[in-house]
């Protein structure tokens, strides 16, 4: 019976990453042994090679390393023919994403973010003096958060539609990498731009308020620690957003 008919068996599918008692899964094995299971398994929508075993190794290092290796040609062509080029981390996503939809989502948000962030850098809390133009904040330090805040959330939401246009006229290896490191500056200015807000919101209410401007800084400071304690989307847990190549 081929590899491939082998893997289509019901249930099947669901073992092709349980680790032993090593940590190692069936794509690590394959790997090592230099068998061609590994091309079949890497073939599958729900192969997980960034996992890591005992010894803190993916099977993506691992075919990494035969890739490179000069005296046996055969793997690197193995990873041309299917599409995977294994010297490209990711931390997001993996090859078989469909990076369209994924493409599509991250503009729409790095759109909306960057309008946003556009706007409030030219309607400042407290508004401009109707002689001077100047900012009537501008000597308050939490302004300054404010700004600098609101400058590097709009910037990196700029250069993510930026990732995301290049993305579409390269090769979808490199429109991988594009797209994964597209979700970090994302995240990143999502929470400049929450950084913006609660500094605009603290300049406008402190004067007549201090407990609710104080409640408003530790109500985001505490969603932001919670938000990092969270364990980070990464490609061994994205496959509810399609499989398919863009």
């Amino acid at each position: 019976m081929a590899y491939e008919e082998f893997l289509k068996i019901p249930y099947m599918k669901d073992l092709i990453n349980v680790p032993d008692f090593n940590g190692a899964t069936p794509l690590h094995k394959a790997i090592r042994k230099r068998n061609i299971l590994a091309e079949a398994l890497l073939n599958m929508d729900n192969i997980k090679y960034n996992v890591k075993d005992g010894k803190g190794i993916t099977a993506r290092g691992l075919l990494a390393q035969l890739c490179n290796d000069k005296q046996q040609p055969q793997w690197d062509l193995m990873c041309k023919s299917i599409g995977f080029d294994p010297n490209i981390t990711t931390s997001y996503f993996q090859h078989k994403t469909n990076l369209l939809e994924v493409r599509n989502t991250l503009s729409v948000v790095a759109a909306l973010l960057a309008t946003i962030t556009f706007t409030a850098g030219f309607t400042v809390p407290g508004g401009f003096d109707q002689n001077t133009g100047e900012a009537m904040l501008a000597d308050k330090a939490a302004f300054l958060v404010f700004l600098i805040s609101d400058t590097l959330a709009m910037c990196l939401s700029m250069l993510v539609l930026m990732f995301l246009i290049w993305s579409m006229v390269f090769e979808p290896n490199q429109s991988l990498a594009l797209i994964d490191r597209s979700v970090g500056l994302i995240r990143a200015a999502l929470y400049f731009t929450l950084l913006a807000f609660v500094t605009g919101v603290y300049i406008v209410i402190l004067p007549k308020s201090s407990w609710a401007a104080i409640l408003g800084i530790s109500l985001v400071s505490h969603h932001e620690e919670n938000s990092n304690q969270e364990a980070p989307l990464t490609s061994q847990g994205n496959d509810n957003l399609g499989n398919g190549r863009a």
